[in-house]
């Protein structure tokens, strides 16, 4: 064999290589999620199907508050063949570079089916300070809407990949199954609590609230990061103390201090409630926390004697 067959069986090898990688690629479904929660869904949905790619567009520790689009991210936008969100506008920062970037792709809204929350202010005509618009989009924190959430993207890949609608089903209900387990765990323990009135860092738990008793009487800061002012704060601080708050909940996300304030000047303890908007991303965060977020609801509102 001379020298340049020597060159040439490696070059070929390579070539097939990639030619066989690329084909591989064509047939897989790359599966693209807006943030955490979503992603943690989907991840449970598309359990060990074969041929399915699932990513999350956002850094798992980066929540839809914080974040601007990357050169990499419009990459995976534009090789998705699927793209989940949570909806209610809460990725309306993406809209555009969807529609541009990959105007074939499939948009899964994931929030359909579920009663919206309207934020306080809003209506017909007109937003309110809240920056995503009318209605909460913090559905996914409750467990009942997240099995809503859960179905939705069942749905969407069966119908995007018929041939693996049997598995999508399967993985679906088992995991529907542990989020009905914690939405019966939440209600039992709703039932002991002394005192329902609480204080969120922001509008997160709305429909926590909604679906397991529970009074939001204030929160800390309307939009994530910009903090109350001082005429504020004090309106604040009146409201707890008048209402009788049994506590105050900050966010692991996002920094203490305001509600630290508001503690030391109404003596209302303050407790970590995490609404899974960020994480590990492993499959089974989403019951971990909330199985936290149960012991530490019962921690801070008591038990009926």
């Amino acid at each position: 064999m001379n020298n340049r067959n020597v060159i040439l069986m490696p070059m070929i090898t390579l070539i097939l290589f990639i030619a066989a990688t690329n084909v591989y690629a064509e047939d897989q479904l790359n599966i693209l999620c807006s943030f955490h929660p979503i992603y943690i869904f989907t991840q449970n949905v598309a359990m060990n199907v074969k041929g399915v790619n699932t990513e999350c567009l956002l850094p798992q520790n980066v929540g839809p508050h914080d974040y601007a689009l990357t050169p990499g991210d419009m990459k995976r936008i534009m090789k998705a063949d699927v793209f989940i969100v949570n909806g209610l506008y809460l990725e309306e920062f993406l809209d555009k570079a969807v529609r541009e970037g990959n105007p074939k792709i499939k948009v899964v809204d994931t929030s359909i089916g579920i009663k919206p929350i309207k934020v306080k202010g809003a209506d017909d005509k007109h937003e309110s300070k809240n920056h995503h618009g009318k209605y909460n989009p913090h559905v996914w924190v409750s467990p009942k809407s997240a099995i809503i959430q859960v179905r939705n993207i069942e749905k969407a890949l069966e119908q995007t990949d018929a041939k693996n609608a049997k598995q999508y089903k399967e993985n679906a209900d088992k995991y529907v199954a542990k989020l009905e387990a914690i939405a019966k765990e939440l209600e039992k323990a709703s039932k002991t609590f002394a005192n329902r009135k609480i204080v969120t860092f922001h509008n997160a738990f709305d429909y926590f609230a909604r679906d397991f008793n529970l009074q939001v009487v204030d929160v800390i800061e309307v939009v994530p990061g910009h903090q109350p002012s001082a005429g504020e704060l004090a309106k604040m601080i009146r409201r707890i103390k008048n209402f009788g708050v049994a506590a105050i909940f900050s966010e692991p996300q996002y920094p203490e201090k305001v509600a630290n304030v508001l503690a030391d000047e109404t003596k209302i303890p303050v407790y970590p409630l995490d609404p899974v908007a960020t994480g590990d991303g492993k499959p089974e965060t989403y019951e971990k926390i909330m199985r936290k977020n149960i012991q530490i609801l019962i921690k801070a509102l008591g038990n009926q004697k």
